[in-house]
């Protein structure tokens, strides 16, 4: 048997698009090997659908930043909203 070992950390955080080809790919296990495919399918859809929903929120942050640029270069902040 072998010893499992660390994984090391990726460089780069996942992307909705991974995520996404990876939830369809579940969702066809599950039609194919059935129930025991489901824990793996319904964890995929929790973390695209937690993804989204952080993605959406730092993109009204960034219009919230934008539509008040001047309130932030008055008390001595650089807005960077256009900055990712």
């Amino acid at each position: 048997m072998r010893k499992a070992t660390a994984k090391r950390p990726r460089e780069q955080p996942v992307t909705i698009e991974e995520l996404e080809r990876c939830f369809i790919l579940s969702a066809y296990f599950v039609v194919l090997d059935g129930p025991v495919m489901i824990p793996i399918f319904e964890r995929l859809e929790r973390e695209l659908e937690a993804l989204k929903r952080t993605e959406a929120t730092i993109e009204r942050a960034r219009q919230i930043v934008e539509a008040n640029r001047h309130r932030l270069v008055g008390i001595g902040l650089k807005a960077k909203a256009n900055e990712r």
